[in-house]
């Protein structure tokens, strides 16, 4: 904020007591709706995943006035033979050469989601003092995701997550497949990999939540045995959250087979929620793409049908990729709009 001097009060030929101006408001740091507010794009996937999720890529438009604009693009190509191998090239060059037909297909797939976002401080905790590297950083808490009856934390990468074990009564850190873990689908009272993880804290009393944020009791595996290890668990002031909501999604169609092809535009009038999560205000944004409404041929769109929660199951506002974790993106800076 600006400041103005003090200042005196006078009038010709005559002197007055001097009036002070009252003094300037102190300076405040940008609060988290005031980020909201800044404009910027963002482009992935970026990563160990990146490529694994529903969608080939995803752009997302961060506008003034607490607005947003999410662009997700899925392509698929084929042909009667496959072009990265040199035989099949061969092969197709021939048929192509004798005039036989040689089968093109194309599908591509645009949902474009547009609303507003909220921003804010994310309830998060620094771990430090494990072996496993991968393990000492930030985990923020998502509520939307609960394994044993309490909500999931995960790195702002996606790749780590902590979950409460509800057979031992204690906090366990494991990841995603393709980091290695298990998994946060198979994690869970009753699934084939319940209780797994790479460390864990100490005996929860009545409020669990309060044997993760202390440092007393944890254990790690180190070469196949549980080890007493040393751990410091403090908040993490410097991760931020992002809760986007939207009612509307608008998918661009376009199919191609041979000589035929076709495009459709549609749009659903549902309403969804999403969230995200970085480290400081220009670090990589981690995005839990929410399950789309299902766009169908003839040109009418149904909302997805809801998804009835059992257990450890995923809300309707996340979708989950082919090995049943969060289906994420990160996404990167690329340039201020």
């Amino acid at each position: 904020s600006s400041s103005c001097p003090n200042g005196t009060s006078q009038h010709h030929g005559s002197l007055s007591t001097p009036t002070m101006a009252p003094p300037p408001p102190p300076p405040q740091a940008p609060t988290a709706a005031a980020q909201a507010q800044e404009a910027e794009s963002l482009i992935g996937p970026h990563g160990q995943d990146a490529g694994l999720g529903n969608w080939s890529s995803a752009r997302l438009e961060l506008r003034t006035g607490g607005r947003f604009d999410l662009e997700l693009w899925r392509f698929y190509e084929s042909f009667a033979h496959q072009p990265s191998d040199a035989a099949a090239i061969k092969a197709r060059r021939a048929a192509e050469a004798e005039g036989r037909p040689v089968t093109h297909q194309i599908a591509e797939v645009r949902a474009t989601v547009a609303g507003t976002c909220r921003v804010g401080r994310a309830d998060a905790l620094r771990l430090r003092g494990l072996q496993r590297q991968e393990l000492n950083q930030a985990f923020a808490k998502d509520a939307s995701r609960m394994v044993g009856g309490h909500p999931t934390w995960w790195s702002v990468d996606g790749q780590c997550f902590l979950y409460f074990s509800e057979e031992h009564s204690h906090w366990k850190a494991n990841a995603v497949r393709t980091a290695g873990g298990d998994g946060v689908c198979n994690v869970g009272l009753g699934k084939k990999k319940a209780g797994r993880g790479w460390a864990h804290s100490g005996v929860a009393g009545e409020d669990p939540e309060q044997a993760l944020r202390s440092g007393e009791g944890w254990f790690e595996v180190l070469e196949g045995d549980w080890e007493h290890a040393e751990v410091e668990v403090k908040e993490c002031v410097d991760v931020f959250a992002l809760e986007f909501s939207s009612k509307q999604v608008v998918f661009e169609e376009r199919y191609k087979c041979g000589d035929e092809s076709s495009e459709e535009k549609h749009r659903a009038d549902e309403a969804i929620v999403f969230h995200g999560w970085r480290l400081g205000r220009a670090g990589d944004l981690r995005l839990v793409l929410p399950a789309m409404p299902e766009a169908h041929v003839d040109g009418e769109v149904e909302a997805a049908p809801s998804l009835e929660v059992v257990g450890d199951a995923p809300s309707a506002a996340g979708a989950t990729n082919f090995l049943g974790d969060p289906d994420s993106v990160v996404l990167r800076r690329c340039a201020r709009l």
